[in-house]
């Protein structure tokens, strides 16, 4: 290549819808299927153009370079043909047979792992994060995990409140693609939620799709609105503008007690966690700038909004984990062990007692409904795949 020939940059695409109905663009269904499922995962990402899916890194893909050429050998992947994809990128195609999977990979999969070793990498192009549904292609959106969500709730007033959550209240937070699913899932049940977020644009959204009734602007505000329904046991979701630290500090101060407590924010991922005191656009310009800086600032925020937490738990509250990692963030941030893991994961509390039971209330499989409408969604026993 001459000095003057230019690389031709891969297309970056902004928005994504996955092809429905009987086109088959590829050389067998299984392949076509497949390509859907990535397709979704971007129809339904947070930040498509950055490849981002949800959970503020999960990524369906390592770059456009990738994500083009993994499009291009499913297209091309003859039925006898596995496509094999590591971290995000396709590494090889081997011949194999029809009964073989048409895609296997594998993701993330980093010994003594640290996140300062895993930044490392990801800068360098040689890995992504996973997340559960993101890379793998399965994430639905936020109606993925509505239903865990539920089945939370429910056991929680089965063991809590005599098995009706009507007029109680769930103060919690984090309302992105996960954690939106929060406030419906308790107005599902007849109760109250005030969901804390300090991303205006992803509460707007989450109020334009229906996950939240009312966006808030004031704490005060959002607790006498609460209070009200509460009383009345008429459901509402409230979604309030505010760090999730600085909402618990009032609630405390002010004397607010909820019934139930818990958070999605993105604690798994220190560098996606907003600390308290910072704006989001302010910390986006601190990631940059001081990375270490802001894991020090991140671990600090979340051992003190554990600590609230813990304090509401003494005063019985039903305080829980919910499988975003708090514990552990703020046990490597130097919060001592006893204090850190001191409140319940949702599953030690209340998933397992109904699986021990026979129950499961998560379901462990996907279908894939390949005509995006409902009726084959319903007929699969699968979910519905549209937004």
């Amino acid at each position: 290549m001459g000095k003057h020939d230019s690389v031709e940059k891969p297309e970056i695409l902004y928005e994504v819808r996955a092809m429905g109905g009987n086109n088959l663009r590829c050389k067998g269904w299984k392949q076509e299927s497949i390509l859907r499922m990535l397709e979704n995962n971007m129809e339904n990402a947070e930040h498509p153009e950055e490849l981002v899916i949800y959970g503020g890194i999960g990524k369906c893909a390592r770059n456009w370079e990738s994500y083009h050429a993994i499009v291009k050998s499913l297209q091309e992947l003859e039925n006898d043909e596995t496509l094999v994809v590591q971290s995000g990128m396709p590494v090889a195609i081997f011949r194999t047979n029809t009964l073989a999977p048409r895609v296997v990979m594998a993701t993330t999969n980093i010994m003594k792992a640290t996140w300062p070793i895993f930044y490392d990498l990801q800068d360098k192009n040689l890995t992504i994060y996973a997340q559960y549904t993101a890379a793998p292609w399965e994430y639905i959106g936020t109606q993925g995990v509505i239903q865990g969500t539920f089945q939370t709730l429910v056991a929680i007033g089965d063991q809590a409140f005599g098995g009706s959550l009507k007029g109680r209240i769930l103060l919690t937070a984090g309302m992105g693609g996960m954690g939106g699913n929060q406030p419906r899932a308790m107005t599902m049940l007849g109760g109250v939620c005030i969901c804390a977020d300090v991303d205006e644009k992803v509460v707007n959204n989450r109020l334009r799709i229906g996950y939240c009734d009312v966006i808030v602007h004031d704490f005060d505000e959002a607790v006498r609105l609460a209070k009200a329904a509460a009383a009345e046991e008429r459901p509402l979701g409230i979604a309030l503008m505010g760090n999730a630290v600085d909402v618990l500090k009032k609630a405390r101060d002010s004397g607010f007690m909820p019934d139930i407590i818990t958070d999605m924010t993105p604690a798994h991922d220190p560098l996606s966690y907003v600390p308290a005191g910072l704006t989001v656009d302010e910390a986006r310009e601190l990631r940059k700038a001081d990375r270490d800086g802001y894991f020090k600032l991140a671990g600090a925020s979340m051992i003190e909004q554990l600590k609230i937490m813990n304090a509401f738990s003494d005063k019985g509250v039903q305080v829980f984990e919910y499988g975003n990692s708090l514990r552990k963030e703020a046990r490597d941030a130097g919060m001592p062990v006893a204090e850190a893991m001191k409140i319940p994961g949702f599953v030690a509390a209340y998933i397992r007692p109904l699986v021990l039971r026979g129950s499961r209330p998560v379901p462990l499989d996907l279908h894939v409904a390949r005509s995006r409408g409902p009726g084959q969604a319903r007929r699969s026993g699968g979910r519905d795949v549209r937004r």
